[in-house]
């Protein structure tokens, strides 16, 4: 597995998101002249960029000094890709501490995101349920993840990402999301 810097990671991603502009204004098909990222690789790098186009409410204490704090819960896809610290590389970027919970008593609501591991519908659930009506993004995977409460769910959809929002759960949680991050969505639930 290759491991990618931030600053690698940051400059992926904004390079994926004026692909995905180009490609929903012109509909044409994108040919890779390099080996395309892989899946998890883009989803880090999607996860890390999200907090640029989400505003929390005062009472999250984001304060842009400090690092955002995510969790992941359940499986871990991530791995050696996502370290417990990210710190940026330039100064318009973001810096995080990750933690990978495996105490179910843990205070979920101490996290600006939450990474929900697995398919289990369920599992999910239960862990948004903890954190309901908090200033928390929740981030998964498959169509279900949105209807068991998430806010932003990853797909793959012909060997490429995707992500879709639920902006109804997303207003239950007195998160903001930027027309920009929504225009990139696949699709968007209201």
């Amino acid at each position: 597995m290759v491991l990618l810097n931030m600053k690698t990671i940051h400059k992926l991603l904004d390079y994926l998101i004026v692909i995905f502009i180009l490609f929903s204004l012109f509909h044409v098909p994108l040919v890779f002249a390099a080996k395309p990222p892989a899946e998890y690789e883009v989803k880090v790098a999607f996860l890390l960029k999200f907090p640029v186009f989400i505003e929390w409410p005062d009472s999250a204490q984001i304060v842009g000094s400090s690092p955002l704090a995510i969790g992941i819960v359940g499986a871990d896809p991530f791995g050696a890709l996502l370290p417990a610290d990210v710190s940026p590389e330039e100064p318009d970027f973001l810096s995080f501490k990750v933690t990978r919970i495996t105490d179910k008593e843990e205070d979920l609501s101490k996290f600006q995101i939450i990474y929900i591991g697995g398919s289990d519908s369920n599992f999910a659930a239960s862990v948004i349920e903890k954190i309901q009506n908090k200033p928390v993004l929740t981030v998964g995977e498959g169509k279900q993840f949105l209807s068991a409460g998430g806010i932003i769910s990853f797909s793959l959809e012909n060997n490429r990402v995707r992500f879709q929002i639920n902006l109804k759960n997303a207003k239950k949680s007195n998160l903001k999301i930027s027309s920009q991050l929504l225009n990139l969505a696949n699709f968007t639930i209201k």
